[in-house]
């Protein structure tokens, strides 16, 4: 009821296109609010919807937990022939980054397949891991 009041002490006044002013801007920034709302809303909706899609099974998907197993055989390798003397620690460097490369393109295989690997995929990345696991020694 202020409002209707303010509006009747403000037409008495002579100031009824002012006060049509103040109300269309209230009315802008209540819609312009509402609509950031919805849209936060309509955000945390789809990042909860992404968020339930990842099931255990695709975080460990059969192919993936293969090449992700290998890549941790080779970094331990890495280490063991570091820790012989086998490779100087800018050989062991190198090979890490290699390593590297090869997780980061098994992740990148995965984000765009639904968090799986294709066959090909697979193999393709074995291949990287062999040549990789032939530079070791």
């Amino acid at each position: 009821m202020i409002g209707l009041e303010f509006g009747r002490q403000a037409a008495r006044c002579g100031k009824g296109a002012e006060l049509q002013t103040v109300q269309r801007t209230i009315i802008a920034m209540t819609l312009k609010t509402l609509i950031a709302a919805a849209g936060a809303a309509f955000a945390l909706i789809g990042a909860a919807t992404a968020a339930s899609a990842a099931t255990p099974w695709q975080a460990h998907h059969p192919r993936r937990v293969e090449v992700n197993l290998r890549l941790e055989r080779e970094t331990l390798r890495i280490d063991h022939a570091r820790h012989l003397g086998r490779i100087t620690p800018a050989g062991a460097r190198r090979l890490y980054l290699a390593d590297l490369r090869v997780r980061e393109q098994e992740r990148w295989f995965a984000l765009h397949h639904r968090s799986h690997l294709t066959r090909a995929e697979q193999i393709r990345l074995n291949h990287a891991e062999t040549r990789l696991s032939h530079r070791i020694g």
